[in-house]
């Protein structure tokens, strides 16, 4: 995270951004810090730009496994949701992870499902990821449901996902 440089534009996108990339390259703290100190300012530099922070934090919370902090921060996510195509079916899928932590199986494959459902209308790499959550809850579709994760990271180039994903699958 050294090497991504500090902006030093108005709040707003790049610090979204940020809080996003953050959390893909390791560091779900420092997501979760920025995506949390761009939702407290509430400022943006457009009007027109999604606030792609409240997606950036449930991720940071999931991979964090603050579960306490999924569930408080679930209503204002689902509120929002309507302003980023991303933020629902986010929020089905930390719901989900929270659910299955919490030992309810039965409501984390529901909530699982639902979200790569919704996934599949917005974006092939998050329904992946979710497919990829899904597969430790349904063992019977477990080899399936890597298999349609493997397909969709191979096309869209995310090697180290894929790789990830053919190295669980039997051969």
């Amino acid at each position: 995270m050294s090497q991504m440089p500090e902006s030093h534009a108005p709040t707003g996108m790049v610090e979204a951004l940020q809080a996003g990339a953050a959390v893909a390259l390791g560091d779900p703290s420092l997501g979760r810090l920025t995506a949390e100190r761009l939702l407290a300012t509430g400022a943006r530099n457009f009007a027109e730009e999604p606030p792609i922070e409240l997606a950036a934090l449930l991720d940071a919370l999931v991979a964090l496994q603050d579960w306490d902090a999924v569930q408080t921060f679930l209503p204002e996510a689902r509120r929002r949701a309507l302003e980023l195509a991303l933020a629902g079916p986010t929020a089905d899928r930390a719901e989900g992870l929270a659910a299955g932590a919490a030992g309810d199986t039965a409501r984390a494959r529901e909530l699982l499902r639902a979200a790569v459902a919704r996934f599949d209308t917005v974006s092939p790499f998050e329904a992946a990821r979710t497919r990829e959550a899904l597969a430790a809850l349904e063992p019977d579709r477990r080899d399936e449901l890597l298999t349609e994760a493997l397909a969709a990271f191979e096309r869209l180039g995310a090697r180290p996902h894929a790789d990830r994903i053919r190295a669980a699958i039997p051969a």
